[in-house]
This record gives C-alpha cells, structure tokens and sequence, in this order.
C-alpha cells in the first residue's frame, strides 16, 4: 500500500475533495475538482510521481476537502508530510 493510499483510508466515501499541484516556478494548478476520494488519490499518486514531480518542477500535490482543509499534502525532496505516516523520500535526481 502507498503513502497516499494509507493516508487516504480516512477519506469520506459520500464527500467530494480537490487536488492541487504547485510548481516550482510560484504558480499552482487545480487537477481535479469536486471528485470522490478514489478519484482524488489515483490523480494525487499520478502527480507524486509524474516526470514533473521526479524532476523537480512539481514542488507539492495536495488535497483538500469540501471544506477547503487539506487531507493529504506531498512535498518534492519529502514525500507525503501529511498526514504523518513513514514516509520514503524521493531522491532528487538533478544533483
């Protein structure tokens, strides 16, 4: 079971959540709105590990709930930092 997986098995099957990517360069991007859990953590995985996030451009993903907290948050360098679990760093390539 993934990070994201673990920390998605709290998630309300009846609620809706967005995920959002944030860039290296300041700017940020909604990549799912109003989705149900599942949807929110197969696209939130798909950018954790996408070639923007190997490389470095994708610098957070998270996910937020009907009430705009966030649920899941995965930081470049760190890996999931929330909610606490082991997390496994990702290694940055570019060094």
């Amino acid at each position: 079971m993934s990070d994201i997986e673990k920390a998605a098995r709290d998630f309300d099957t009846n609620e809706l959540f967005n995920v959002v990517q944030f860039f290296k360069s300041g700017g940020h991007e909604y990549v799912r709105r109003n989705v149900p859990g599942k949807e929110a953590v197969d696209a939130a995985w798909h950018y954790t590990h996408s070639v923007g996030a190997t490389a470095g451009f994708t610098c957070r993903v998270i996910i937020t709930d009907s009430g705009d907290s966030t649920v899941y948050e995965w930081i470049f360098g760190k890996g999931t930092v929330f909610p606490a679990i082991e997390a496994t760093p990702q290694k940055d390539y570019r060094k």
